[in-house]
């Protein structure tokens, strides 16, 4: 998304004949960072995508929906579902998909949260439990990394507002299974103490150092044997790449796309790669950028601007990262900051919360849609969440 407005501008600003052609199996961008929100009702499914032919109204860039089967660089061609396409220059931005470490069950019956779709059926299968009249429900999470910890606080804070006022009857256990010693293993242990007793404090069973062994339409089974009644269960355990299925193996290395610091594909520099598919380390060497929304975003600009300098022969410097800072909700007021370049220095509380809901919101394309947003956001202070059942069933993405 954010390489093809760059790219945009920057042939406007140009004046650059070039034509961008999108290719995408939906004909819409999703912003993945707030559908645990449309899982839990807190926002409109609308609120969270972008039409693509938005992006190319009146313009002479093309969007085509289709799905891509293959890239031939030695033809400089990409095979999909609606035909093949020649290229100057690609740019690949396939993203990931969920990660199951061959765990028997996992993908046929547990929930993932990586499309618009997963999420909202997520929401209906929470909403028929409760409305089946059962007198416990439990909502197992696989994974207590931050999607993990997100939706886990989500659920709670439901149960606290608004299951508890519209389904009395029910009582609702949340679980958190984590294979590690603690959840947000990447935080520091002053700040998975503090998630861990947020956590506790709205009810969340929090099982650390034990991990799913196999999952079936009934019950969930951990490595020490319990076993867990399979009411919903998401798992948020990881993701994977799907390079390969793009690529030939000599482009990748560790199932990712391997770059330059210019964001090249080293086998071939007419292609770019960014985002969770490309491996890319800094300039100075060491471990590979984090794949992260941030990371992303930065990634899609330098591309934009590099194919730009070709384009005009100037030159730009090899592509670095530094992030701004991590933010992450634990419920209703209350959010965790982590700021690298103060040291990692870290806060939790209200105005951490405050800060990623004003760092989403200034994410999102488009005036219109911030102010929906917000609106929404402000409505709900005041109200219960949207617990209505949106048919997915015949909805299909591609």
């Amino acid at each position: 998304l954010e390489a093809f407005r760059t790219l945009k501008k920057k042939f406007r600003r140009y004046n650059i004949s070039k034509k961008i052609t999108i290719i995408d199996k939906n004909n819409y961008f999703t912003f993945i960072p707030l559908l645990h929100e449309v899982a839990t009702g807190a926002v409109d499914p609308s609120h969270t995508t972008l039409p693509v032919r938005e992006l190319t109204y009146k313009s002479r860039h093309k969007f085509r929906q289709a799905e891509v089967k293959n890239i031939r660089p030695e033809a400089k061609k990409v095979e999909t579902s609606s035909g093949v396409f020649e290229y100057e220059r690609c740019i690949v931005a396939l993203g990931s998909v969920t990660n199951f470490f061959g765990v028997e069950g996992a993908k046929e019956y547990t929930h993932h949260v990586r499309t618009l779709r997963e999420a909202l059926q997520l929401k209906n299968s929470i909403i028929k439990q409760l409305e089946s009249q059962a007198n416990k429900i439990k909502v197992n999470i696989i994974g207590g990394g931050y999607t993990g910890v997100e939706i886990a606080a989500e659920f709670a804070q439901m149960k606290k507002d608004d299951f508890k006022k519209l389904y009395p009857e029910t009582d609702i256990e949340i679980n958190i299974i984590e294979a590690s010693d603690s959840i947000m293993g990447k935080m520091n242990e002053e700040i998975q103490n503090k998630i861990r007793a947020r956590l506790e404090k709205f009810g969340v069973n929090i099982k650390t150092q034990v991990s799913a062994n196999k999952v079936t339409e009934e019950k969930v089974i951990l490595s020490n044997q319990q076993e867990l009644k399979n009411d919903v269960t998401v798992w948020s355990a990881g993701f994977r790449t799907n390079a390969k299925k793009f690529l030939k193996e000599d482009y990748l290395k560790k199932d990712r796309i391997e770059v330059n610091n210019n964001l090249q594909v080293v086998k071939d520099n007419s292609i770019y790669a960014i985002g969770d598919i490309a491996l890319i380390t800094p300039p100075e060497g060491g471990n590979p950028y984090p794949q992260l929304g941030e990371a992303s975003h930065k990634e899609g600009e330098y591309v934009a601007g590099k194919i730009t300098t070709e384009i005009r022969n100037k030159e730009i410097e090899p592509f670095s990262f530094k992030s701004k800072g991590r933010l992450m909700p634990v419920g209703e007021w209350y959010g965790v900051a982590v700021i690298p370049w103060l040291n990692d220095f870290t806060f939790t509380g209200k105005f951490a919360w405050w800060l990623r809901r004003t760092a989403y919101v200034l994410f999102l394309p488009g005036l219109i849609r911030k102010i929906r947003i917000v609106f929404e956001w402000t409505l709900h202070t005041f109200g219960f969440r949207n617990l209505t059942e949106i048919a997915v069933k015949d909805y299909k993405e591609k």
